[in-house]
């Protein structure tokens, strides 16, 4: 293994917290760690945010960004296509493992797969649960 194998990209999107975040944990594992956040182009123009909110996650991601300070990373925040822009993180750090949280929304599950294509045999994409306490589809109600 050489050491461009051990390094990590951990991609946040909905899940900003370090304690007790899989995919956080499973990036960690015995690699370099990479994190970064990336404000999804497509993202921002279907649902605009007010200054408000804006500031809100910017608060949230200086917060993060400080907790990842505390475990020796920190975070790289990008904008634009957001699977163009892990692809350049990947190209950019080596990375060979791209994890993050999984997320059930159908916007998410097109951009995980569109990642998932993109980066071929580049790098490996890990998704963790995280968002939901049990998986989607585990319980069903009694009527199916």
């Amino acid at each position: 293994m050489t050491s461009d194998d051990r390094i990590a990209l951990m991609v946040f999107t909905r899940d900003l917290r370090v304690a007790d975040n899989p995919a956080l944990t499973a990036a960690g594992r015995g690699s370099k760690l990479i994190c970064a956040f990336v404000y999804d182009d497509a993202l921002r123009a279907g649902c605009p945010m007010d200054r408000r909110r804006i500031e809100f996650l910017s608060e949230c991601l200086a917060d993060l960004d400080d907790s990842l300070r505390r475990l020796g990373s920190r975070l790289e925040e990008r904008k634009g296509n957001w699977v163009n822009e892990v692809l350049r993180l990947v190209a950019e750090t080596g990375a060979r493992t791209i994890h993050m949280g999984d997320d059930v929304t159908p916007y998410a599950q097109r951009r995980f797969r569109g990642l998932e294509q993109a980066v071929g045999r580049t790098a490996k994409v890990c998704r963790s649960p995280g968002l939901t306490i049990l998986p989607p589809g585990l319980l069903m109600p009694a009527g199916g």
